[in-house]
C-alpha cells in the first residue's frame, strides 16, 4: 500500500483504485489513445494502434480506435472530434495511451480518464522521455516500456489479463 491507500506492486508499476472496478455486464470498452497529428510515421502508428485494438479484442474487450471514427483530414469539425472523443473516453473502462509522440489530444484524453478514475495504461518505446506529470497520475495502472512492437503487444497481453483480473467484478 502507498501513502494514499492504493495497492502497488514492486514487480511492475501497477496502481489500483477502488473507483476503477467495472461491472462486466457489457464488454469493457477500451479507448486506444495515440498521436494522429504532426507525426511522420502516421501509417505505421495507425497499424500499431490497430494491433493494440486486436490485443484488446483477444481478451474480450471492446476497443475504440479514434482514427477509425474521426480520421484527421475528414470533414469532422474540431467540436465533433472533441465531443466524440471526450464522450468515448468517459464511456470507457480503460484507456490505453501511446506516449511515444507528444500530443495535446492524448494529454487531454489521459486527463479526462484521470479525472473520472478510469484506469490508464501507457505504452512507449524504451528510451522515450515521457513527462513526469502524466506518469504520476493516480489512475495509472501500468506503464509498458518496450523494445519492439512485438514486445509491446506481449506486455500488453499481460497487462490486460491483470486489468481483467483486478478490475472486473465476477458475476
Amino acid at each position: 500500500m502507498n501513502d494514499q491507500g492504493q495497492q502497488t506492486s514492486s514487480r511492475s508499476k501497477i496502481v489500483t483504485t477502488p473507483s476503477s472496478i467495472v461491472d462486466p455486464a457489457e464488454p469493457v470498452q477500451v479507448y486506444v489513445s495515440g498521436a494522429l497529428t504532426g507525426v511522420s510515421d502516421l501509417a505505421e502508428l495507425k497499424c500499431f494502434y490497430e494491433a493494440i485494438a486486436e490485443a484488446c479484442r483477444e481478451q474480450g474487450l471492446k476497443p475504440y480506435v479514434p482514427h477509425l471514427h474521426t480520421e484527421p483530414g475528414t470533414d469532422h469539425s474540431p467540436q465533433q472530434v472533441f465531443w466524440t472523443d471526450k464522450t468515448t473516453v468517459l464511456e470507457s473502462g480503460l484507456v490505453l495511451a501511446y506516449m511515444g509522440h507528444p500530443s495535446f489530444g492524448v494529454g487531454m484524453e489521459v486527463a479526462y480518464a484521470e479525472e473520472y478514475g478510469i484506469p490508464v495504461i501507457f505504452l512507449y518505446r524504451e528510451g522515450t522521455v515521457v513527462s513526469r506529470m502524466p506518469r504520476g497520475i493516480p489512475s495509472l495502472f501500468r506503464e509498458i516500456i518496450y523494445v519492439s512492437q512485438d514486445d509491446a503487444l506481449a506486455q500488453l497481453h499481460d497487462a490486460l489479463v491483470a486489468f481483467l483480473t483486478e478490475h472486473i467484478i465476477p458475476l
